[in-house]
């Protein structure tokens, strides 16, 4: 075998190996949530009085809020939506919606500071999908995220059950 041969022959057997390393990329769309039939909103405390209540809404606009501290009402109520007010907050709440868990709550999720006393607030889809914020974890958009997501539940005709802010320090704290 010349040494010009030799040379053609390894070119010709790396690209054989080249071709069986290739992998046929997948031609189909990524994997996009389906439309939330069921939303959950949990709100954690703060130093002072920021409403802490647990919700859970479907799709039909049937839900269940627990009230814990500085809310109207404490407690377990049933409550009732019209079907336009959930596709409103699932709508609002579709363009925040990880696939699976996302935290933003300390470390590296914090990667442009953190400050205390803030609240937080935990959403869950069809109890898959996660978001969780605690407020004081700042990141890139978090003023703009996080302000949307806390405020998320304030969609919804609820105020007789958390109260009205002009009334927060009324309502029994921790």
């Amino acid at each position: 075998m010349t040494p010009l041969n030799y040379v053609a022959l390894q070119f010709v057997v790396i690209g054989i190996l080249s071709l069986t390393n290739c992998t046929q990329k997948d031609s189909s769309p990524p994997k996009l949530n389906q439309p939330a039939k069921s939303i959950s909103i949990n709100t954690g405390g703060c130093y002072g009085p920021c409403p802490v209540f647990d919700l859970s809404l479907d799709s039909t606009g049937k839900g269940i809020y627990t009230g814990r501290y500085y809310v109207k009402k404490t407690g377990e109520h049933d409550f009732k939506v019209n079907a336009a007010d959930f596709e409103n907050l699932r709508v609002h709440l579709a363009q925040y919606r990880p696939i699976g868990k996302k935290v933003y709550d300390s470390g590296d999720a914090c990667s442009e500071g953190f400050v205390t006393d803030n609240p937080s607030v935990l959403i869950k889809w069809d109890n898959s999908d996660e978001l969780y914020i605690y407020l004081g974890c700042r990141f890139k958009n978090s003023e703009k995220i996080s302000d949307a997501v806390y405020n998320s539940w304030r969609k919804l005709p609820i105020d007789y059950l958390v109260g009205s802010d002009e009334q927060r320090d009324s309502y029994k704290g921790f």
